[in-house]
């Protein structure tokens, strides 16, 4: 969501696209409603009379306009399902106009750092290119945080090596500014150059290149974090940014090596990025981002891979040192939060974990994401659907490691939405198998049984993951194929004999089947196994 947007309540109006949008699907408002919207927004708790909305509408008209405004209200009034006699949103002053009396919200500025370009040609470097990135969308994402927002990652990556635009990637990602670099190595020397763009016109606002060694880059991060805030005009401070601890440069290549590995969203990359995150800890015993990869690497495989048992406890103890060395790591909070709420059940304290994460980084999608989670799971639907969209406007383009924004518009039973945003992350990463599951469970929701058992089926057979062997039997038990459900218990059984099964996605198929005894017990299992 850029500076352009503005939200009140459970809607927000987008000036630059000419959209009003409820929990984030577009409503049909446009034209003379719509510019009674915006003109409403420019002068909140206002008078706006009616000459001036028919200065602004129907300038050059000499015939009686009141038939036209008063249609056109009724029709934005009927898009809010807002009244005339108990105004939530539009205040009608008889005979003199309206006013708008909702509290709003005026939306911070964004910004988007695109895939540095690796000026090496050599794509085994693609790494170190890909981790500067991240730690530079960390840097932003700290700076000032009520003011500025910074995309993520997981979104800003569609976009290497890609032939669009500046304005199209702006428009996409709804954001004010792009900040561009670029990367060349010389053995333990790193030459970076960058370049801000202001996405209305595509002015360059500020060009800067800069030589140093490696174990200086977390300083070369941080100082174009404060030189891009300085040329957006965003007081951080008036001070020359302290100079950041050299790193050992090996255990760094470690971590940035790891997080490749991660985002490639594979059984196969989170292993390997554990592998790496324990060398760098090796050649660092201090390298808290080492601590954080690994948490985050234990994570992601626990219940679709491993047995929270085995992965949770792993990843608490990553994220407790990673946090012992320095407080201040929004990642390494909500990461703590997902294992206090996942598998600790210690409800108060991941809520503190989550809270804590986005009040040191409100930039923080995953974080948005966690919190969302946990609000469901506490039956804070409207608060969840809020945390969800905030995520969605961080990570736009929805590929993430397990999916839990696409599940959230599941679970909440937007069922075209779910669908809309599934089809949007295949179209992103086709082998995103979690994305092909969950949109069959929302084609069911839908009625759409051989669609749904069609998307089942390729997020089986991408998935190598029980999660996703379940995931069909859910579809194919609520489509009355009794037979084919009963043939993935049985499969799931045997494999529970070779790898770990989650008992609760046993339960969903039992209880799908209405064996509610069976069922129980599958629950019970999963509540000693501490499944998610």
């Amino acid at each position: 969501m850029s500076a352009h947007v503005i939200r009140f309540g459970i809607f927000e109006v987008d000036a630059q696209a000419g959209e009003l949008r409820k929990h984030g699907r577009r409503l049909k408002v446009s034209g003379q409603p719509f510019e009674i919207l915006s003109a409403l927004l420019e002068r909140p708790g206002k008078l706006v009379t009616r000459d001036e909305l028919r200065a602004r509408l129907w300038p050059d008209s000499t015939v009686d306009f009141d038939h036209g405004l008063n249609a056109a209200i009724n029709k934005l009034r009927q898009a809010l399902g807002d009244s005339i006699s108990h105004p939530r949103f539009i205040e009608t002053l008889p005979r003199r106009g309206y006013r708008f009396i909702a509290s709003i919200e005026r939306p911070k500025l964004m910004i988007a750092v695109l895939p540095f370009e690796n000026l090496d040609g050599d794509p085994e470097q693609n790494y170190f290119n890909d981790g500067l990135t991240q730690e530079i969308i960390t840097h932003l994402g700290r700076l000032d945080p009520q003011r500025l927002g910074v995309i993520a990652q997981t979104s800003v990556m569609q976009y290497k090596k890609a032939s669009k635009r500046v304005h199209e990637i702006a428009r996409e990602l709804r954001v004010d500014y792009i900040l561009e670099g670029s990367v060349r190595r010389f053995g333990q020397r790193v030459r970076v150059a960058v370049q801000l763009i202001d996405a209305g016109d595509e002015t360059c606002l500020w060009t800067e290149t800069s030589e140093n060694h490696l174990r200086d880059i977390l300083t070369v991060e941080n100082n174009i974090a404060q030189l891009v805030a300085s040329h957006i005009q965003l007081q951080v401070t008036a001070e020359k940014p302290p100079s950041a601890p050299p790193v050992e440069p090996e255990a760094h290549e470690s971590c940035l090596r790891g997080r490749h590995q991660l985002r490639k969203l594979t059984r196969e990359g989170a292993e390997k990025a554990i592998v790496h995150f324990e060398e760098a800890i090796r050649k660092d015993s201090a390298c808290k981002l080492a601590y954080v990869g690994l948490a985050q690497a234990y994570v992601s495989l626990s219940t679709f891979y491993l047995a929270p048992l085995e992965a949770m406890p792993k990843a608490k103890a990553a994220a407790m040192t990673a946090l012992e060395l320095d407080d201040s790591l929004a990642e390494a909070h909500a990461l703590l939060g997902l294992v206090t709420f996942f598998y600790d059940w210690d409800w108060p304290k991941a809520e503190r974990e989550f809270k804590r994460a986005l009040a040191l980084n409100p930039s923080l999608a995953d974080a948005h994401l966690g919190y969302a989670g946990f609000l469901v799971s506490q039956g804070g639907h409207e608060e969840a659907l809020s945390e969800t969209r905030k995520s969605q406007e961080l990570d736009p383009l929805p590929v993430c490691s397990r999916g839990e924004a696409l599940w959230h518009f599941y679970v909440f039973r937007h069922y075209d939405e779910a669908i809309r945003r599934c089809r949007k992350a295949i179209d992103l990463e086709p082998n995103f198998f979690l994305a092909h599951t969950i949109m069959g469970w929302a084609l069911g929701g839908e009625g759409r049984w051989a669609e749904a058992i069609a998307a089942g089926e390729i997020g089986r057979q991408l998935g190598d993951s029980p999660f996703a062997v379940a995931g069909l039997g859910f579809i194919y038990a609520k489509a009355g194929y009794r037979a084919k459900a009963g043939d993935i218990l049985i499969e799931l059984t045997e494999l529970s004999r070779q790898r770990y099964v989650c008992g609760y996605h046993m339960a969903v198929i039992h209880a799908a089947l209405g064996e509610k005894d069976r069922a129980l017990e599958w629950l019970a299992k999963a509540h000693g196994e501490r499944s998610d």
